[in-house]
């Protein structure tokens, strides 16, 4: 199936003249119109897809900047730099599809809010060719534990009188544990990369998709909202 979808998304829209093989080729071209992004559940959590459309057509849109998108309509002008065929099976069916990549949304005015009829569609995520899996870490040997010292029995003859020393150890000799750092710090980290630690305005990476999603999540929990205009995350104010 691999080679038929990039066999279709390779051919240029007919009809479009010289617009069609500009697109097929690489070339970035800003279209006016408006977008419906539409907010799914499926397998691998909920996910966005759009209907862009424009004076030169409607296309449907699965670029990974939509997974920050709420679901409503949005005007504005796009920034497209291809435009091809596409499909995916659902139901027992194949959908064939025009699909538009939009690298860019700058958006005049948006509307909030459920878009009725939801499609049967799939999660692009589930399209993405799967990326090589880092080898895991060897794990790390934890150094052997220090045996206890021995005590050693007191002479026998000593004198009775004489005060014994106690085995055991003093208040001021019990080891102090350090304290373990806060939870979720590291993940954050590992999540955020060179972002964090964040500023009260982040804008994201939309390269890698499932990273994305992961890092709007996380933001939405750290009390951060998406400003559409500006494409990027808002601390809200406390």
């Amino acid at each position: 199936m691999l080679w038929l979808r990039s066999f279709i998304a390779s051919r240029p829209v007919p009809g479009w003249g010289h617009l069609g093989w500009l697109l097929s080729g690489g070339v970035m071209v800003k279209l006016k119109g408006s977008i419906k992004v539409k907010r799914i559940n499926g397998r691998n959590g909920v996910f966005s897809v759009g209907t862009l459309v424009t004076s030169i057509g409607e296309f449907a849109v699965k670029s990974a900047i939509l997974d920050q998108y709420d679901e409503g309509l949005y005007q504005g002008e796009f920034v497209v730099s291809h435009i091809g065929g596409g499909f995916y099976t659902t139901g027992g069916r194949v959908v064939v599809e025009t699909r538009a990549t939009v690298t860019q949304m700058i958006i005049a005015k948006a509307e909030l809010g459920p878009i009725e009829g939801a499609p049967l569609e799939v999660d692009p995520l589930d399209e993405e060719v799967p990326k090589s899996v880092a080898p895991k870490p060897a794990p790390v040997q934890k150094p052997a534990a220090k045996p206890e010292p021995k005590v050693k029995p007191e002479p026998v003859g000593k004198d009775d009188n004489q005060p014994r020393q106690s085995s055991k150890p003093t208040p001021t000799e019990v080891p102090v544990r350090p304290q373990p750092e806060a939870v979720g710090d590291d993940d954050d980290v590992k999540l955020f990369g060179e972002l964090w630690p964040l500023a009260n305005v982040v804008k994201l990476d939309p390269t890698d998709r499932a990273r994305l999603r992961l890092q709007a999540d996380r933001l939405k929990g750290l009390g951060y909202r998406f400003d559409a205009q500006n494409q990027s995350w808002v601390k809200k104010a406390a």
